[in-house]
């Protein structure tokens, strides 16, 4: 994907820039861009991963992914080439819709994505740890308690364990306006949050 990336760039093909970041104004537009990005990518997630369960691609092609029902952070990357090309074809995609800066755009989608697939497949909950920056807003605003808002470990690992229930990636959102939150996950919500007060 990166390759294609740097292809369409160096012909003009797309939105990309590079330069120096120096001004307040440059580094509020950075961190904007984060935000917009992590929600596309969820939602971009999100669709994708509920099409990898539609029974010809999940047999053929998601349940390698699946084989592992108790997640490690070796399981963030065990996947079969294609879920790969259609769950990262956003890291392409994005570069259409609009500006971003190159080096933004190669520490997203190469170190920060990479953390946020271990990170959701650690097996043990970090929350409200998870490296993104809606959880550094979160622990900001409201200490150690984990925002209701933002997926924990727990809640991917519940899709490892019931393949029909949460398919989000940063946000709880579309499992809830979607019914594919599991009903036993806001009980655990509720007990992680009494833990952190």
């Amino acid at each position: 994907m990166w390759t294609l990336v740097e292809r369409l760039y160096a012909a003009g093909h797309t939105k990309l820039y590079t330069g120096s970041v120096g001004t307040v104004n440059d580094w509020l537009y950075l961190i904007f861009t984060i935000v917009v990005l992590d929600f596309l990518h969820d939602a971009w997630f999100y669709w994708t991963h509920r099409l990898l369960h539609w029974k010809p691609l999940y047999r053929h092609v998601h349940h390698l992914h699946h084989r592992s029902t108790v997640p490690t952070p070796f399981t963030g990357y065990s996947f079969h080439v294609v879920e790969a090309l259609i769950v990262f074809a956003n890291e392409v995609l994005v570069c259409f819709l609009f500006p971003i800066h190159m080096g933004l755009h190669r520490w997203y989608h190469m170190l920060t994505t990479t953390l946020i697939h271990m990170g959701g497949h650690a097996g043990y909950e970090m929350a409200p740890l998870i490296p993104s920056v809606e959880q550094l807003i979160s622990f900001v605003v409201q200490g150690p308690k984990p925002s209701t808002a933002l997926n924990t470990v727990r809640h991917h690992d519940l899709h490892h364990q019931i393949p029909t229930a949460h398919f989000s990636l940063y946000f709880t959102h579309w499992d809830r306006l979607c019914g594919t939150e599991h009903p036993s996950y806001g009980a655990y919500e509720a007990a992680l949050a009494t833990a952190a007060s």
